[in-house]
């Protein structure tokens, strides 16, 4: 073969190469306009799919970082990416129905989820070089790819294969880790917290293969980030001494990275915990309960105003009382409060189990707020105080999904102002015959 032919087949090559690019940019980044006239939006944007396709380890660029230069050749694993990617909406739709107003609890989800991807896109590429390098060694029914149905089942795959071994041993890792970089915070029966104070100390102690965290990586590293914002709280596990790995040596083995302002709470393998159950009473870090108060107490530092709404478990002050119950909190609210809502709900919990709380009577501090004209709880209640009559400006009860809910004070008769009783889906409630004949001559309007 002449030179010349040689130079036109790898042209051709080319051409074709940039032709599948070509047509995977049009396929997913162009809107499409249907014979009705109806126009449907792109799928992915195109920076975002641009870094999907760098991100397969087998996608050939010009030399220099994954993330700069033009792409030559889209790699094999590239569809694998863009399936994973497409699928974070259902995975949304898990925990809330979907909803298109951009303000909806959905969509909050589903930018969390694409945002948690993109920052973990490195690992994904670093578990695809494993795949490939080590794909002999894994199982023959999950060697093609896309028999693999998420990235975590990809990273379960290849953990245990190591692209490099450890070169230093354990006196040059001691000898390379500067204690006063490091807040020591806690030291209890068997956990104790550090906050790494820099990038190399953080990789240092919780890099791989100890830990998948984003912020102890050494070439894909987000400590700055998540620093910035807030202490990384990195929690050892003082039983369980680092014996071998090349990071960490002698030392106790990061268990949990917990960073509050993001609302993010890991375990080694960067995959989230439910922390309300790690810290209640019984639970793995019930010795730390104390300690994290403080920051859960945040929550509790700002104007209620006369209306306060609670999502349990979805927002942070529902947090701090599934925790350490209603007293402080109710003692942070106006005297002026006039509306309370508290709804315990049933989708989702930063990827983790969701915390139950147990039914329980109606706070007696609930009662201190003589403003309130509305009182709203579902899925907590028990029992409603038989001097609740003290609440003299009570226009509207909302006690829905009660299931531990039996009876309702004949008190209940006494409050002038009542308009609304909703009691729907309370199915042991039985009504007493003074709150029965209110009921009956119209004088309160009954939901059930």
């Amino acid at each position: 073969m002449s030179f010349t032919s040689l130079i036109n087949e790898v042209r051709e090559m080319l051409e074709q190469e940039l032709s599948r690019l070509d047509v995977m940019m049009d396929r997913y980044t162009k809107p499409k306009k249907k014979a009705n006239g109806k126009v449907i939006p792109a799928k992915i944007p195109k920076d975002i799919l641009t870094q999907l396709i760098i991100a397969d380890p087998t996608t050939r660029q010009p030399e220099g970082p994954r993330d700069e230069g033009e792409i030559q050749k889209v790699g094999k694993y590239v569809q694998w990416i863009i399936k994973q990617w497409l699928g974070l909406q259902q995975k949304a739709q898990e925990e809330y129905p979907y909803d298109p107003k951009p303000t909806s609890p959905f969509q909050g989800k589903f930018k969390q989820l694409q945002d948690l991807f993109l920052e973990d896109l490195y690992k994904t590429t670093e578990d695809l070089v494993k795949f490939d390098r080590f794909k002999s060694q894994i199982d023959a029914s999950k060697r093609d790819i896309n028999k693999i149905t998420s990235t975590d089942e990809l990273y379960d795959l290849t953990k245990d294969f190591s692209l490099e071994k450890a070169t230093t041993s354990k006196a040059e890792q001691k000898a390379q880790r500067k204690r006063e970089e490091v807040d020591y915070l806690y030291d209890g029966d068997r956990w104790e917290v550090v906050v790494p104070k820099t990038k190399a100390v953080s990789c240092d102690m919780a890099g791989a293969p100890l830990t998948r965290w984003c912020t102890a990586s050494d070439n894909w590293n987000y400590y700055e980030r998540y620093s910035g914002q807030g202490p990384l709280y990195m929690i050892r596990d003082k039983k369980d001494i680092v014996s071998s790995g090349g990071k960490g040596v002698g030392e106790p083995r990061p268990k949990y990275q917990f960073h509050f302002p993001s609302n993010q709470y890991m375990d080694p393998d960067d995959r989230s915990v439910n922390l309300e159950q790690l810290l209640q009473d019984g639970g793995e870090l019930s010795e730390l309960k104390q300690f994290f108060k403080h920051e859960f107490a945040k929550a509790l530092n700002k104007d209620f105003g006369d209306q306060v709404q609670i999502n349990y478990p979805n927002d942070q002050v529902s947090r701090f009382i599934g925790l350490y119950g209603f007293d402080e909190f109710f003692d942070k609210l106006p005297q002026s409060l006039k509306r309370f809502d508290f709804e315990k709900g049933s989708r989702g919990y930063n990827r983790g189990d969701e915390q139950d709380l147990p039914a329980t009577p109606l706070h007696p501090k609930v009662l201190n707020f003589p403003n309130l004209e509305v009182l709203h709880i579902e899925g907590l209640l028990s029992e409603l105080p038989e001097d609740i009559n003290r609440l003299q400006n009570l226009m509207f009860i909302s006690i829905p999904n009660n299931p531990e809910l039996t009876t309702l004070p004949e008190s209940l008769a006494d409050l002038p102002a009542l308009q609304v009783l909703n009691i729907r889906n309370n199915p042991k409630l039985k009504i007493g015959p003074r709150v029965q004949a209110m009921i009956d001559s119209g004088e309160v309007t009954v939901v059930q």
